[in-house]
């Protein structure tokens, strides 16, 4: 009986781990390798992507996720918090480094 529950629990989680794996845009990830065939290569470490925002932020950073963005490919979602108390959003390439978007603050 024991061996049944079991069985119908693991094929249970097997019928489910499929739809929960699938990336929609906007939705957060675990840091690591992309979905979509991408190289572990293609994303660049999110300290070096803050390197690259450090001029343009006067505050502190509040969050950082990785992201499926347009057409799949992987982003940052970067919220700022700058010294006038405004929450600033950055979307940023993951594998250039390039901003997308900015939203808030100025």
């Amino acid at each position: 009986m024991r061996r049944l529950v079991v069985s119908l629990l693991a094929g249970a989680l097997l019928a489910v781990a499929p739809a929960a794996a699938q990336q929609r845009p906007g939705e957060r990830v675990r840091p690591g390798p992309p979905q979509g065939g991408a190289q572990p290569g293609d994303v660049r470490p999110l300290n070096s992507i803050l390197q690259g925002l450090r001029g343009r932020i006067s505050g502190r950073l509040l969050d950082a996720d990785l992201a499926a963005g347009p057409g799949g490919r992987s982003v940052y979602v970067v919220r700022t918090l700058e010294r006038d108390g405004r929450e600033r959003i950055f979307t940023i390439d993951a594998r250039s480094g390039e901003v997308l978007g900015e939203r808030g603050g100025r």
